[in-house]
């Protein structure tokens, strides 16, 4: 994800990690169950209000085309204004605090919306996907139990 500006999340499925000095790399809790270091211990307890076992279980639940369509949203773009109060910055202590929601039987509606627009950008990376967004963004809503004056809000700025 990028450190500046308005929130953009990317999915590198190739496992080829190449980053530009303007980006975070994030990974899943579940993903670290083997490491063991200084920085991470703090950082559980510094930033988190949950037990690092804790958030192991609840990135087990969570696919990460799921939380690619989620973090792209109009609705984290907002919860994430919240949390950065004016700053221009995004840092990784915002996205760990984020709530994402873990449901279920929605992830896999989700995650087939997200792979169409992955699908879309292969064949041609500046295919218009708007249409698909904009049914992630309703998804997203529904996730949230946001109401119909909560979305007028949010789609109107």
């Amino acid at each position: 994800f990028n450190r500046l500006g308005n929130l953009q999340v990317y999915l590198d499925e190739d496992i080829n990690f190449f980053f530009f000095f303007s980006m975070f790399s994030a990974v899943l809790w579940r993903d670290l169950k083997s490491v063991e270091n200084k920085s991470i211990s703090s950082s559980v307890k510094r930033y988190s209000r949950y037990t690092r076992e804790q958030m192991q279980d609840f990135s087990e639940k969570i696919d990460l085309k799921y939380l690619l369509g989620i973090l792209n949203s109009k609705y984290a773009s907002v919860l994430l204004s919240n949390l950065r109060g004016g700053d221009y910055h995004i840092y990784p202590e915002h996205l760990r605090n984020l709530p994402i929601p873990i449901v279920k039987d929605k992830q896999e509606e989700l995650i087939t919306l997200v792979e169409k627009i992955l699908n879309s950008k292969k064949q041609n990376p500046k295919s218009d996907t708007t249409e698909i967004e904009n049914e992630i963004d309703k998804l997203v809503y529904e996730l949230y139990g946001l109401t119909d004056e909560e979305i007028d809000v949010i789609e109107n700025t």
